[in-house]
């Protein structure tokens, strides 16, 4: 989580600004999930859907040379872990495996299938406190029009719908 915190924090530097450490942050950050998260597609995917979905001006960090800066600091910081320090090259091929082998487990179950609604559930019970927080943070953005509370409510829906999606009893939505 804190990775994934890194990546928002340096996306969102990264759009007030035009320094180039804030674009090696986010792609280090961004290498870093890669490398510690087999699930990291959807983490790191969530971030920008609730970039681009809440309307954030990112345009400034869609262009070829800040986005060139944070791939080439990103599949340095996770082929630096994967090779074990750049010393075992066939390491890098295993961030494929991990999302291949993750896909498989997903699909079969493995005892992780879930109704659609699980994560929901489990919130709910678990963690209302935080819910309701995060409801009312989501109104006052939106009333505020404060982008970056938007972004965060986009970001932590997007994950919840993309986790819940790979979590279904069946193909679908069952």
């Amino acid at each position: 989580m804190f990775l994934t915190l890194l990546l928002v924090v340096a996306l969102a530097r990264a759009l007030r600004s035009e320094r180039l450490v804030d674009d090696l942050l986010a792609g280090g950050a961004a290498g870093a999930i890669i490398a510690t998260k087999e699930t990291f597609p959807l983490a790191i995917g969530s971030v920008l859907a609730g970039m681009i979905l809440s309307g954030t001006e990112a345009r400034a960090l869609f262009r070829p040379k800040r986005i060139a800066i944070a791939m080439a600091a990103a599949l340095f910081v996770a082929g630096a872990f994967y090779s074990h320090g750049f010393t075992d090259p066939a390491g890098l091929l295993s961030p494929v495996q991990a999302v291949r082998i993750w896909g498989a487990r997903a699909e079969a179950g493995e005892g992780h299938r879930k109704p659609w609604w699980y994560f929901l559930m489990l919130l709910a019970r678990e963690e209302a406190p935080i819910v309701a927080a995060a409801i009312a943070g989501t109104v006052a953005a939106a009333r505020r029009r404060q982008g970056l509370g938007i972004w965060a409510a986009v970001w932590g829906a997007t994950t919840l719908v993309a986790y819940s999606a790979f979590r279904t009893r069946r193909r679908g939505w069952s």
